[in-house]
């Protein structure tokens, strides 16, 4: 059995004016898409609290008959929260260690009719025991200020060291859903792991777009439990971009990044006398994703990427050219070819059985006239449904199934996997591996929800940067497999503003093999209670 105590003094993000990834508020919008009340794009996240704060006044203007007695009072929250997106003061305010006149509490924040600025700190501890006499503790600090200047211009940044140290700590991340480190070092002298975290983003926005440069992650495609295209696995890259959305029925987004190849270019060592010194091989990242409202409850997402390596290649500044056929045009045959990929989305709500079907397919490789051949194409994707008000008010059921083929992320080039930073940048669970996940939230009042979840994953072989792909005996699941179950049942509350008080409970399974894990580490009970201000870091 593992007790995990955790005191969360932690002020992330909560008050960001640009983009946003409070959970909560993207629940209550997913609810009132599926309801029928208001239209989200749930293939291109994060949302910007300009665009959170014009679907709250979408909501405002609809008839109360509409909203549950428990959306009501979320929407009237939420409002509030965002409140500041809508309304400038017409005289300067400041605010030092208290509540400003929305309710959020601020260190120091500081706000005039033309200039907005917030300074918050991020603080947490985390004591975790397993077992008799082995525990870990976790704590961090840190810092975020977020602002805007005019209308148009939105800034934030974030700084966070995190240490843990104990009995057992795991420093790799390989099979885990949460976000996998940036920078980290064990340190045995005082049997402690440390990492760095640290994001930003500046936008400049008008009413049909934006253009912005940031370090910070994309949420690309459909997912109930990871993201097949782009998610939050990997640790975010410095990369600029643009997104535009004309009209109401199309919304494009493009990025163009520079990720961490971790693999070291033995031309460039020099030898020191205190150490060696080798640069990394360059590395590059290029998408873009056009998405579509088809018809008023269908929407389709179409869209392209490209990694490769050494040389940054202007022709991938164009935002809406072919970046497959790009590709090409750089190579003489696959002599210095870049790793392409094409996905797509599709999402289909069913307002009146408040529901919506959701499904991403994401093509690493594939051959048109082989399909059906002897081992699978690097082919992924998933499939799933969400209902809201199953059986009763407010309770809102979700089932998915993912399947990730072999070699899919990887690549021959080890500099030019879809990867940054060893981790990969699509769904957690990786290559040769598929899902099962169902889950209910209910809602009992405004701030009060819980959440029940299954999963079980079947996980095969990990491919190793220097292992031959595409062998005859790649076949789905090749290699040892190992089975992987977890039943998770949470219970949350909101006392005020982003203060949470949190009790989890976990049951980790695991049985057969692996050619990577250690499957015993994957068997065991936990059990939470937590107290936060913020939003907890993955």
């Amino acid at each position: 059995m593992r007790i995990i105590l955790i005191l969360l003094l932690s002020t992330l993000i909560f008050g960001q004016s640009g983009r946003t990834n409070y959970d909560r508020i993207y629940d209550f919008l997913e609810r009132q898409d599926l309801l029928g009340n208001i239209s989200i794009n749930n293939h291109i996240k994060p949302y910007s609290r300009k665009f959170i704060a014009k679907k709250l006044i979408e909501l405002k203007d609809l008839s109360p008959a509409s909203l549950s007695k428990t959306d009501l009072k979320e929407l009237e929250y939420f409002y509030h929260e965002y409140l500041p997106e809508i309304t400038k003061p017409k005289k300067s305010v400041n605010s030092f260690l208290s509540y400003d006149e929305y309710g959020r509490f601020n260190i120091y924040g500081y706000k005039d009719s033309l200039f907005e600025f917030n300074l918050v700190p991020n603080l947490g501890l985390i004591y975790e025991q397993r077992g008799e006499g082995k525990s870990t503790l976790t704590y961090w600090n840190g810092f975020n200020f977020y602002g805007t200047i005019t209308d148009n211009v939105v800034f934030d940044a974030g700084y966070l060291d995190v240490s843990y140290k104990g009995d057992f700590i795991d420093g790799s991340r390989l099979f885990d859903p949460n976000t996998g480190f940036e920078f980290g070092g064990f340190k045995r002298s005082t049997n402690s792991f440390n990492s760095t975290r640290t994001y930003g983003n500046l936008t400049y926005c008008w009413n049909w777009g934006e253009v912005f440069i940031s370090k910070d992650h994309h949420y690309w495609g459909t997912g109930y439990n990871g993201n097949l295209i782009l998610s939050d696995k990997a640790p975010s890259f410095p990369h600029f971009g643009i997104k535009v959305y004309p009209a109401e029925w199309i919304e494009f987004v493009y990025i163009n990044g520079f990720l961490n190849s971790a693999v070291q270019d033995s031309a460039t060592l020099r030898t020191g006398i205190l150490r060696d010194h080798v640069q990394l091989v360059d590395k590059y990242y290029a998408a873009h994703m056009v998405s579509f409202r088809v018809f008023d409850d269908l929407r389709l997402s179409l869209g392209e990427s490209v990694v490769y390596s050494d040389q940054y290649e202007a022709i991938y500044l164009i935002p809406f050219i072919v970046f497959r056929a790009a590709d090409h045009n750089l190579t003489v045959k696959d002599i210095n070819a870049g790793n392409a990929q094409i996905f797509g989305s599709l999402s289909w709500n069913i307002p009146i059985i408040k529901a919506r079907l959701d499904a991403s397919l994401f093509i690493d490789e594939l051959s048109i006239s082989d399909i059906g051949g002897q081992f699978p194409e690097a082919v992924a994707f998933n499939a799933g449904i969400t209902k809201t008000d199953l059986i009763m008010e407010n309770l809102t059921g979700e089932f998915e199934y993912t399947r990730v083929n072999p070699n899919v992320y990887e690549h021959a080039d080890a500099a030019q996997t879809y990867y940054n930073r060893r981790y990969q940048m699509g769904h957690w669970i990786g290559s040769n591996a598929d899902q099962f996940y169902v889950s209910l939230k209910y809602t009992f009042f405004r701030g009060l929800r819980s959440k029940l979840s299954y999963e079980f994953t079947r996980r095969g072989d990990f491919v190793g940067p220097n292992d031959p792909l595409y062998q005859d005996d790649h076949l789905f699941l090749f290699g040892q497999k190992g089975y992987f179950s977890k039943i998770f049942l949470g219970v949350e509350y909101e006392w005020r503003n982003h203060i949470f008080v949190t009790l989890n409970i976990t049951n980790h399974n695991a049985w057969g093999g692996s050619n990577r894990l250690d499957i015993e580490d994957y068997r065991y009970f936990e059990a939470s209670v937590g107290l936060r201000v913020g939003i907890m870091p993955r």
